[in-house]
């Protein structure tokens, strides 16, 4: 049976658990910057990220390993 200071320290732990997470709110900036006074909003940054993105994918190719010489 567990004593009764156990189930108020888990009790006590669960309610400071609740209230951390509770107090949390995840939410993205309507604005990610400004560029000489214009505002740039989130939608358009990531909207450019993944055009960019898209744009250099094809042209990537991975670096070709150093040949070894052999021995004479």
């Amino acid at each position: 049976m567990r004593s009764i200071k156990t189930k108020l320290f888990s009790l006590g732990m669960a309610a400071s658990m609740l209230l951390a997470l509770g107090g949390c709110a995840m939410s993205t900036p309507a604005n990610v910057g400004s560029i000489g006074g214009v505002e740039i909003p989130a939608g358009v940054y990531l909207l450019a990220q993944y055009n960019s993105y898209n744009t250099a994918w094809p042209t990537w190719r991975p670096a070709k390993p150093p040949t070894m010489s052999r021995p004479c």
